[in-house]
């Protein structure tokens, strides 16, 4: 799980990233995660004050927008993050 692009981007450069959003200061790092990867998704867990322009922006741009909440996060056999649902 990582917070911040600048500091962990090289890790992640080329993996999958899926950022779930919670309010609209979660939209500020998504393009700058949308440049490590060209497997960039956003999980839109509450909408509520989010701008829909950014959001079709960034869909526009490649990244899968999934606009639906979050009931849980799933950790692998290695403890790391395997998915939300």
């Amino acid at each position: 799980m990582i917070h911040c692009p600048f500091c962990h981007g090289f890790e992640v450069r080329d993996l999958r990233i899926v950022q779930i959003v919670t309010h609209s200061m979660g939209l500020h790092p998504a393009p700058l995660f949308r440049h490590l990867t060209d497997r960039h998704s956003i999980v839109v867990h509450d909408a509520s004050g989010l701008d829909d322009g950014a959001l079709d922006a960034l869909a526009a741009a490649g990244t899968e927008v999934v606009r639906t909440p979050v009931r849980r996060v799933v950790t692998g056999g290695d403890g790391r993050v395997a998915g939300a649902s």
